[in-house]
């Protein structure tokens, strides 16, 4: 049995995937040279060695939720990825496969990496992205291949704000083979104008 979850099932666990513009103030001054455009970085530090998560044992639908919500209850406070991605566990899933627990879809904006948003490792999640979620035939069949050939308990539909694929549509001002993936959406928002709630 597969459960099939939107982000808005997930509840507010998922809070850290809403608001993806940043906070960080950018100048618009330009440095005179690299190695003033070095200096002005914050100071390195030694990295963090993190104890990975353990690859979880996911049984149900059920769990499949609670773990996408515990991965990202970590995920909201980390500064580091806790997923699994050691040596040993990619050699393992080299040669015994993957046993994904939920299969992720979302768009492919850089700012929304389910791996990072639910602190998952190597073999942990099975991941379709495409620009505004937008769905054909080789992403159902890649869904359908997480659940059926893989094992994956939960199929997720994880979508954000300030979605550059949604905006587009929006606007109607896209160019070149973007412009079928904004016809698209304008099919599934239909008269929406709203971008919050397309």
């Amino acid at each position: 049995m597969v459960s099939i979850i939107s982000s808005a099932v997930l509840l507010g666990a998922l809070a850290g995937c809403a608001d993806t513009a940043s906070s960080v103030p950018v100048s618009s001054a330009a440095p005179a040279s690299q190695s003033e455009a070095v200096s002005s970085l914050p100071p390195q530090t030694e990295p963090v060695a993190a104890t990975p998560l353990p690859h979880p044992v996911v049984t149900t639908p059920d769990e499949a939720v609670a773990q996408l919500q515990a991965g990202n209850a970590t995920y909201m406070d980390a500064v580091i990825n806790y997923g699994d991605i050691a040596p040993e566990v990619r050699a393992d899933t080299a040669a015994n496969g993957q046993t994904p627990y939920a299969v992720v879809l979302t768009c492919s904006d850089s700012r929304v990496p389910p791996e990072h948003i639910f602190s998952a490792g190597v073999g942990d999640l099975c991941v379709i992205r495409t620009a505004g979620n937008v769905v054909s035939d080789v992403e159902l069949g890649s869904i359908e291949y997480g659940a059926e050939h893989l094992g994956a308990k939960g199929v997720v539909v994880l979508g954000h704000s300030g979605c550059g694929a949604v905006g587009a549509a929006l606007d109607g001002h896209a160019d070149g083979k973007i412009q079928s993936i904004g016809d698209e959406i304008k099919l599934g928002i239909g008269e929406e104008s709203d971008a919050t709630l397309a």
